[in-house]
C-alpha cells in the first residue's frame, strides 16, 4: 500500500511540474511531435465526478504521451514490478480497507517482461472481474469460478482465429 502510495506521489509530482509550466526533459527527437508542458483542468461540464484532463499547454497539432518510468537500476518488486497505474474504487489513502483496483502495470516473471492488465483487491475487498466493453457494451468477460479458482472468459458474439489448440 506504501508503495501505491508513492507511486502517485511520484506522478502528482509530474502533473504539478507541469501545471506550473515546468517542463519535462523530451528527446529532440519526439519534442517536434509531442508536447514537452502540459496543463491540468477539471471538467466542469461532469456533475458526478471530478475528471481531471491532461493537455498540451500551448502548441497545437502535437500529440501528448505519458510514460511512467522506475528510477534507473530498479529491480521489480516481486508482486507489482516496475511501473504500475491502479484505479480504484476509493481512494486507498483515507480509506485503505477493501481496496478494488484496475490495473495496468509492467512486470517480470520466469525471465521476460509482460505488459499486466487485470485487478487486485486487499483487505477484504470482494473480488470482481474484467469486462471488455466497446462503447455500452460488453462484449467479454473475466472472471475466476469460486468452485475450483479458474479464470471463466466468457465471450459475446463470434470468436475468428486462424487456428487454436486443444489443451486437456
Amino acid at each position: 500500500m506504501q508503495k501505491f502510495g508513492i507511486a502517485m506521489t511520484i506522478l502528482n509530482g509530474l502533473f504539478f511540474a507541469g501545471s506550473f509550466g515546468f517542463s519535462p526533459v523530451a528527446p529532440p527527437t519526439f519534442a517536434q511531435w509531442v508536447a514537452t508542458t502540459f496543463k491540468i483542468e477539471n471538467r466542469t461540464d461532469v456533475s458526478f465526478a471530478s475528471v481531471d484532463v491532461m493537455s498540451p499547454v500551448a502548441a497545437s497539432n502535437q500529440g501528448q504521451a505519458l510514460d511512467l518510468a522506475p528510477a534507473p537500476g530498479t529491480s521489480p518488486h516481486p508482486e507489482n514490478g516496475w511501473s504500475w497505474f491502479d484505479a480504484c474504487d476509493h481512494n486507498p489513502i483515507t480509506n485503505p480497507l477493501q481496496v478494488f483496483c484496475a490495473r495496468m502495470g509492467i512486470n517480470r516473471t520466469d525471465n521476460k517482461n509482460w505488459a499486466e492488465f487485470g485487478y487486485l483487491f486487499w483487505d477484504g475487498a470482494p473480488t470482481g472481474g474484467i469486462k471488455f466493453k466497446i462503447g455500452g457494451t460488453t462484449v467479454g468477460e473475466i472472471t475466476i469460478d469460486p468452485s475450483n479458482h479458474d479464470p471463466v472468459w466468457t465471450i459475446e458474439g463470434r470468436v475468428k482465429a486462424r487456428g487454436f489448440d486443444i489443451i486437456p
